[in-house]
């Protein structure tokens, strides 16, 4: 199964973007699997241009928190800037605004377009196809980005096999994580092609990083007190990808 690796701007700028883009080519390289760069909600032109110039595969540039035709102008604009630099670059956008950041919401972020009136349309994911020039989506079905403290997320099923059923655009589903296995099948079967599950991943690694601390207190070398931690995620991410993939 294909995995895509999202980088952040806060991440891009902290490893440096171009040294990431290497890092992924390597691997890619060395093991020989489907794994792909993604430059994840970049909001920065500058950055845009430079993601398309490492060679990332795919970016969300995202203007979701704008009103509509703003969305649609600042989308386009990052599209045409990074097809300039490299053709065969995906292109997403953001259609509906999901809250930003990825921690643990006492309550939904504000502004979040969680409601069932503000979820994306057929006909607004058409539209801003066509203005935006995007090869892939993400729409306003419910989710959020972050997870919710003690609620649960609710994803509208519906709308997207009508999104599925109505555009052709690839559809990607942000704020995954805290969904149930069962939402995550559900999706996949309606129509979702692509899933983000960072706010999971960054708290399992905070709590497996502590565990690894407290168990080792006098352990002074990183990669030591850092090796049960990767034990932990790639765990984790195989189960994911299992489940993704329709495998029990």
């Amino acid at each position: 199964m294909p995995v895509i690796i999202g980088v952040s701007e806060g991440e891009a700028q902290f490893f440096n973007i171009e040294d990431v883009a290497v890092l992924v080519q390597r691997v890619r390289e060395k093991e020989n699997i489907p794994v792909f760069l993604n430059a994840d909600h970049f909001h920065d032109m500058a950055l845009i241009e430079r993601a398309a110039r490492a060679g990332f595969d795919s970016i969300l540039c995202d203007f979701g928190k704008l009103p509509f035709d703003q969305n649609c102008g600042q989308t386009q604009q990052a599209t045409k800037l990074a097809r300039r630099i490299s053709r065969g670059i995906l292109i997403e956008g953001e259609l509906g605004y999901l809250g930003s950041g990825s921690e643990i919401h006492q309550s939904v972020p504000a502004g979040a377009q969680v409601l069932e009136k503000d979820f994306t349309t057929p006909e607004q994911a058409r539209e801003f196809q066509k203005q935006a020039g995007v090869d892939l989506l993400s729409p306003a079905v419910g989710s959020f980005h972050g997870m919710a403290a003690s609620a649960n997320e609710h994803i509208s099923i519906p709308h997207i096999q009508a999104l599925r059923e109505h555009t052709d655009l690839f559809l990607v589903l942000h704020g995954g994580s805290g969904l149930s296995d069962q939402d995550f099948t559900n999706a996949i079967q309606a129509g979702i092609n692509v899933i983000h599950i960072n706010t999971e991943l960054r708290v399992l690694w905070r709590k497996s990083a502590t565990q690894a601390f407290s168990e080792h207190p006098d352990e002074i070398a990183p990669y030591k007190l850092l090796e049960s931690v990767g034990a932990v995620l790639q765990k984790h991410i195989s189960e994911r990808m299992r489940l993704f993939a329709g495998q029990k």
